[in-house]
């Protein structure tokens, strides 16, 4: 896989913003590049580019030949990271995480995505009837989730036919929506799989 590129003041081959992941993004940069370090082979260089769609900006670190301009400067250091949902977390669930992610540009198709998210983890773990809400409760009275995640769940709203969403005067979800919602789906996905998978591999490094 090749490393993206900075040339012409615009970064080529990083297929989403690691600010707000929109696809295809258009990065420029801001300011001038800062040169870090140079030996007589290559030199290093940081700057900052600045998203068209969210606005936001990401630090980029790349390396030239050249130590006169950061012009052509192959990337290999992005900040933030791109964000990479666990492959210990059920298929379905992974691809909606993963979807909900990449579509927070989009807060209401994020909102769903990252709500299927957490409904394909419930059915995981046998909680298959009943609306997305009524599975969190009855998730909570097994004991299967904390008291803190279901008032996390109750604070956000969680429900797949979210009443809101047929109400005349919704004008579509924010932001702050959707990442609370990718937020507790993450949270989830950590407290159900990845630390139960990480406690399984510790136990069997520890009888080795």
């Amino acid at each position: 896989m090749s490393l993206p590129t900075l040339e012409d003041h615009t970064v080529h081959g990083l297929d989403r913003c690691p600010q707000c992941s929109v696809a295809n993004p258009l990065l420029t940069l801001t300011g001038k590049a800062d040169l870090h370090s140079s030996d007589k082979v290559q030199s290093w260089w940081y700057f900052t580019v600045k998203c068209s769609k969210c606005g936001r900006v990401s630090l980029m670190f790349g390396r030239t030949r050249s130590s006169q301009s950061a012009d052509g400067a192959i990337i290999f250091q992005i900040h933030p990271e791109m964000e990479v949902v666990s492959d210990v977390l059920p298929l379905r669930a992974k691809k909606f995480l993963q979807q909900a992610i990449e579509s927070r540009h989009a807060p209401d198709g994020a909102l769903m995505l990252a709500a299927s998210a957490i409904d394909a983890m419930l059915k995981e773990m046998s909680y298959k009837d009943g609306s997305l809400y009524s599975r969190i409760e009855t998730a909570t009275r097994d004991g299967v989730l904390t008291a803190e995640m279901r008032e996390w769940a109750h604070e956000i709203r969680l429900s797949a036919n979210e009443p809101r969403h047929a109400d005349d005067d919704f004008e579509g979800a924010t932001p702050e929506d959707a990442e609370q919602v990718i937020e507790f789906s993450k949270a989830l996905g950590q407290y159900l799989f990845e630390l139960p998978a990480k406690v399984k591999k510790w136990k069997a490094q520890a009888t080795v």
